[in-house]
């Protein structure tokens, strides 16, 4: 069937902000990082790799700081949870080799080398981070990764060699008889 000539019409309304703000205070967190991944382990350091962000959101400006922590299930990694001591373990540059946690201007990757010996061989590790601006607004926790060093033996070949000395010693015997008539 035909419906003929067809329009919809829609008025969106208005809204009238009843609080004041006040523009010259920063309530605009860091943006939550989402893609932080495990780019490489070796026996020594698990590199990590984040797009930075930035003070205000995505901004190209610095976050205040990067807050890293690992811990043994995903739910310790909460929003609720992330805080939390008791289960999870904060990463600090003492934990690293060969590069820092200081922020770097939003938009730009981030790596950071982590000692593989914080962790236990043969068990599964989650990690993630939030981030704070000057202001102390936090970013949103960031994505999850899973972390899992193997027990890595390193067999060493070894000669051994055994000398045997062995000493005979002859003994001689001699018997003489005398006989007097």
């Amino acid at each position: 069937t035909k419906t003929g000539n067809f329009s919809r019409q829609a008025a969106g309304g208005g809204f009238q902000v009843m609080n004041e703000v006040d523009l010259g205070v920063d309530k605009i967190p860091p943006g939550q990082v989402t893609d932080i991944t495990i780019v490489d382990v070796t026996k020594e350091t698990i590199t990590v790799e984040f797009t930075a962000p930035g003070n205000d959101l995505d901004s190209n400006d610095t976050a205040a700081e990067y807050i890293m922590k690992f811990s043994s299930t995903a739910g310790n990694l909460t929003a609720g949870n992330f805080d939390l001591t008791e289960f999870n373990t904060l990463i600090t540059n003492e934990n690293l080799i060969d590069s820092n946690l200081e922020p770097v201007n939003g938009g730009s990757i981030k790596q950071i080398k982590i000692k593989s010996e914080i962790f236990g061989f043969d068990k599964n590790y989650m990690l993630a981070m939030k981030s704070r601006d000057a202001a102390d607004n936090y970013s949103p926790v960031s994505n999850k990764v899973q972390i899992f060093i193997p027990t890595i033996f390193e067999l060493e070949t070894t000669t051994t060699t055994t000398t045997t000395t062995t000493t005979t010693t002859t003994t001689t015997t001699t018997t003489t008889t005398t006989t007097t008539t």
